[in-house]
């Protein structure tokens, strides 16, 4: 059970970052004149501590790889038949996290296996199954050996992620999105589905996330909000983000370059 608490508590702080991305250039979209443009790098910035990601991809301008440029943090992705993501795996220097995912002949996903490694040692696994409505998935269940039971209910609104509640044992975290009517700095990327309960903003949102709310029932546990500056594209060149709850507590202020 200590382990999904642990995703519990992870999908609360998750705040910062299937449902494939829309590339028609609505003007509600932020006007980007047809242009899809990818991220290549996102410098962050918090009380003086700089962090780089790098992208990276195939030929097929499919997302491989998303790492830190000192190589602390790691997150690549590995695809199948139709461009399934059929591996999605998180590292850092204390162990790495595995979703590993089945699909259907017709490319929808039906099951799959999350797997949380202490450095090499396997200490946590759980079997997941999808549920798919109007070519999203809603439900995520996952089962573990003890046959403890955690759900993740989705929600979607114009192309973006504006909800995930996660339940187990009785306890409901869930962590909510709002969004503007430009682009994501990630909207390049190509995932069809939602497969995994990290990153949920991040990479499956058509628009550039405003504010997150993180809940456990109805008491709000945490809040960030963003600003953004953007390119003649509608994409983000820059963005702050803060807990409009401290003011004190010190931004994040993030660059962003496109390939």
């Amino acid at each position: 059970m200590r382990k999904q608490f642990a995703m519990m508590i992870a999908l609360v702080m998750i705040a910062a970052a299937g449902c494939k991305k829309d590339k028609a250039n609505d003007p509600e979209d932020g006007g980007s004149n047809g242009k899809t443009k990818y991220i290549s790098k996102v410098t962050s910035s918090t009380d003086g501590q700089q962090t780089v990601y790098n992208a990276t991809y195939d030929g097929q301008n499919r997302l491989t790889a998303y790492n830190t440029q000192d190589g602390t943090e790691k997150v690549t992705f590995t695809y199948g038949a139709n461009d399934a993501l059929v591996k999605f795996e998180t590292e850092n220097e204390d162990g790495k996290e595995v979703f590993d995912v089945t699909y259907n002949a017709s490319g929808v996903p039906l099951t799959g296996k999350h797997s949380i490694y202490d450095q090499t040692t396997k200490v946590y696994e759980e079997d997941l199954t999808y549920t798919v409505a109007d070519g999203k998935v809603t439900q995520m269940e996952a089962k573990n050996a003890d046959d403890e039971v955690t759900r993740y209910t989705v929600t979607y609104q114009n192309g973006n992620v504006t909800r995930i509640r996660m339940e187990a044992s009785g306890i409901a975290v869930s962590i909510e999105g709002t969004y503007g009517t430009k682009k994501s700095a990630f909207a390049g990327i190509n995932f069809k589905y939602l497969v995994s309960p990290v990153h949920l903003f991040q990479y499956y949102s058509k628009n550039e996330l405003l504010t997150t709310t993180s809940k456990q029932g109805d008491q709000v546990l945490l809040r960030s909000a963003w600003t953004y500056t953007y390119d003649g594209d509608g994409y983000p060149l820059t963005s702050t983000s803060s807990n409009p709850d401290d003011p004190e507590e010190t931004a994040t202020t993030a660059t962003y370059q496109y390939k």
